[in-house]
């Protein structure tokens, strides 16, 4: 095991500390913060503060995108919920030739409440609220332009 700054990590050897290996305590950093940009004058040390150092983690735009597909699907199943409940009150009519479009909604429902689960599913209308934020937040994040990332 290779110690590099406060890295235990077997098997992994960074660019940054073969051309700058830190002393004992400190650790190598990119001074510009481009973690791809390995010339000497870019790298400095610093004094490791604590024995786990904290971490920015990206995540990949797939990860990125099931957790929008998710958000998506738990807003669109409580919307559906409702929307349905209104139809069968008489609160909203259905329109002439729409039955096929109810039929697909009660389906695309049923689809989320399995993959889900229907106790995962309940909100109340302030966590649907921060739920359709989360969800409008990663739209942004991956491309939507900010007034489209409210659709769903």
């Amino acid at each position: 095991m290779k110690n590099t700054g406060n890295r235990h990590i077997k098997d992994h050897i960074y660019l940054h500390d073969v051309i700058m290996p830190p002393p004992e305590g400190y650790e190598t950093y990119h001074v510009n913060g481009n973690t791809l940009d390995n010339r000497r004058k870019n790298l400095a040390f610093r004094k490791i503060e604590r024995e786990v150092k904290e971490k920015i983690i990206s995540r990949s735009d797939e990860a990125i995108r099931a957790a929008h597909d998710a958000f998506r699907g738990k807003v669109l199943w409580n919307r559906h919920k409702v929307w349905l409940q209104r139809v069968k009150d008489g609160e909203i009519p259905l329109p002439e030739g729409q039955e096929s479009i109810m039929e697909q909604v009660e389906e695309e429902a049923r689809e989320i409440e399995k993959k889900y689960g229907k106790k995962n599913l309940l909100f109340d209308e302030y966590e649907l609220g921060v739920l359709d934020g989360m969800m409008s937040a990663l739209a942004w994040v991956l491309g939507s332009e900010w007034d489209e990332s409210f659709d769903t």
